[in-house]
């Protein structure tokens, strides 16, 4: 019972400094240790990640959420908290909800098969992803993958955007020698007034980009999967490694949206 009392109070010490949780701490917090049976460790980290709560509540008043829509996203972002932390504790496999499909990683040797497996994932990207959102409504599209993550409908308009630049740049690398492409800032970028849009607009768009993106892909010859482009902040790309690294994006932002709806049981 001391450690419990120990605790509460640290807990609520972490906490105490936002309104938003004041009141929400005193009916809950006690109940909240007791059902959960955390170690004074587990409550360190509550409290660290209610700070990025803070900060994705922050984020949702700029983008002019209120009232009872705040208070929604706060409870799902605490499932997501309580799913993340204890699913390891619950005897599950520990789930990383940032990369649920791992980084990109790929050691071994490119061959023409290769390549060919991953132009049919790039391929069939975007029928994947209308069949993961087709059914949800605006309120589902407004939620975050993850705590202090983007919403589903950011992470659909990003991809629209991502892969709109990943053909630009193979076009590059085909027609220069070893061009300089230019990054931009995707966090920023998802925070423009066109991500509000329907996500039907960035779906139709993702749909063209990868009809043409394909068709350039599937005829080029060995020597062009050997031709580069400069990021700046990786360094050299080949075209065929940009081929696979636009095959995992794809699933990699796909398995946010299908992670969550299983997670929220959509």
């Amino acid at each position: 019972m001391l450690r419990v009392c120990i605790e509460l109070i640290f807990f609520k010490m972490i906490l105490s400094p936002f309104p938003l949780f004041k009141e929400w701490i005193d009916a809950h917090a006690i109940l909240l240790l007791w059902l959960l049976n955390v170690e004074i460790v587990y409550v360190i980290m509550i409290g660290l990640i209610f700070l990025r709560i803070n900060e994705s509540m922050s984020r949702l008043a700029k983008q002019r959420i209120a009232g009872k829509k705040d208070l929604s996203q706060l409870i799902k972002n605490i499932e997501y908290i309580l799913d993340a932390i204890f699913i390891e504790h619950q005897g599950g496999m520990k789930l990383d909800l940032r990369y649920p499909v791992g980084k990109f990683q790929f050691d071994g040797e490119f061959t023409s098969d290769v390549a060919k497996g991953w132009i049919n994932e790039i391929e069939a990207l975007p029928r994947m992803l209308r069949e993961a959102v087709c059914n949800m409504n605006d309120e589902q599209l407004d939620t975050a993958y993850r705590p202090g993550g983007w919403t589903v409908r950011q992470v659909v308009h990003h991809v629209a955007d991502s892969h709109m630049n990943a053909y630009i740049r193979f076009k590059l690398a085909l027609t220069e020698e070893s061009p300089v492409i230019k990054p931009y800032e995707e966090g920023q970028w998802a925070e423009l007034p066109d991500y509000d849009l329907p996500i039907e607009v960035s779906l139709s768009l993702i749909e063209s980009v990868h009809i043409r993106m394909c068709k350039l892909l599937s005829g080029l010859h060995a020597d062009d999967m050997g031709r580069t482009f400069i990021h700046p902040d990786s360094g050299e790309v080949t075209v065929g490694e940009n081929i696979g690294i636009y095959a995992w994006h794809g699933r990699h932002h796909l398995a946010h949206i299908t992670s969550l709806s299983k997670r929220q049981g959509w």
